[in-house]
């Protein structure tokens, strides 16, 4: 294999922009430990997915697994050890779950051998019927932190609510509208959730981590946390809002609850959403050079508000 072909246009538009001695030192590294997993895990051929961002995918069937993807990611991001967790506390396909299965995993090369979706889409909120199912999984298999034994490298996500507000001095713009968003998400999450059951889950359930093989999803791409398990709606529910300005806010909020809204408590999912919300906010800040992205989200707090405000929701 060319170790150029492992140079992917994701990794250009992100990591190879941003960090390029970092990943160039990471590209030496697994190109010199690829020979070494093909034999492991009994490899024909290896073809990268030109999409990741933040790591490498390669298409890796085998005579072992079948159909597989290999996942790679960059010791310098700190993830993988979080993410493995999460997929090994996940429930995958295999047990009836709703992620794709983790088959084995590489603790030297950071890499995860994962099952392949084929034929694949993405979840989008127009495969109605498809969500629902997927949905439903997710809260019915969902795993109880108390029954998980030790978990190393899962936060919680409450404490890190509270640590964001360390990061409030050095936000760079809107540092007023920042505080406040911050302020009121934590006050709300102790509010509503102090005393909530608190679950594994993957905290970013958007439609691009949920792909379509024409007849269900899988979920793949865990962040991992420990919480509420309203908040495995709140992520699909933010982007599917960007994706569809057209409708208004206030609108697209109140079609999402009606799917959403029959698996969890309508109250608590509003105000998962307005938390992770305030939580997001000030991580846009930081993640943007022009403030788009947290007027977005201001915007999209303020619809789901009002939503509560209509359905007279209160706590």
């Amino acid at each position: 294999m060319d170790k150029e072909i492992l140079f992917t246009e994701g990794l250009k538009q992100y990591l190879l922009r941003d960090r390029e001695k970092e990943c160039r030192e990471w590209i030496d590294g697994v190109y010199a430990r690829l020979p070494g997993l093909c034999d492991k895990w009994e490899i024909d051929e290896l073809t990268p997915f030109q999409r990741s961002r933040y790591g490498l995918v390669l298409d890796a069937p085998g005579t072992i697994y079948g159909d597989a993807v290999i996942k790679l990611i960059p010791p310098f991001l700190n993830r993988y050890e979080r993410e493995l967790e999460a997929m090994r506390l996940l429930p995958g396909s295999r047990e009836g779950g709703y992620m794709c299965a983790l088959y084995d995993h590489d603790t030297k090369s950071h890499a995860l051998l994962l099952e392949k979706v084929r034929d694949t889409g993405f979840g989008t909120f127009e495969k109605t019927e498809r969500l629902k199912s997927f949905y439903s999984l997710v809260f019915k298999k969902a795993g109880k932190v108390s029954e998980a034994g030790k978990i190393r490298y899962l936060p919680d996500y409450h404490e890190e609510l509270i640590k964001k507000q360390k990061t409030l001095p050095g936000v760079p713009y809107m540092k007023e509208e920042a505080e406040k968003a911050l302020r009121e998400a934590t006050e709300l999450f102790e509010e509503v959730f102090s005393s909530a059951e608190k679950y594994v889950i993957h905290r970013d359930l958007h439609q691009y981590n949920l792909l379509d093989d024409g007849e269900r999803f899988y979920g793949v791409d865990p962040v991992g946390n420990k919480a509420p398990l309203e908040f495995e709606c709140v992520r699909y529910m933010r982007n599917d809002m960007r994706d569809h300005p057209e409708d208004g806010y206030l609108k697209r909020f109140e079609i999402l609850m009606e799917v959403f809204g029959r698996y969890g408590d309508p109250q608590k999912i509003a105000a998962a959403f307005i938390i992770d919300g305030g939580f997001h906010v000030v991580s846009s800040t930081y993640e943007n050079a022009l403030p788009t992205e947290t007027l977005f989200t201001l915007d999209i707090m303020e619809a789901a508000k009002e939503y509560m405000n209509g359905s007279h929701i209160t706590f």
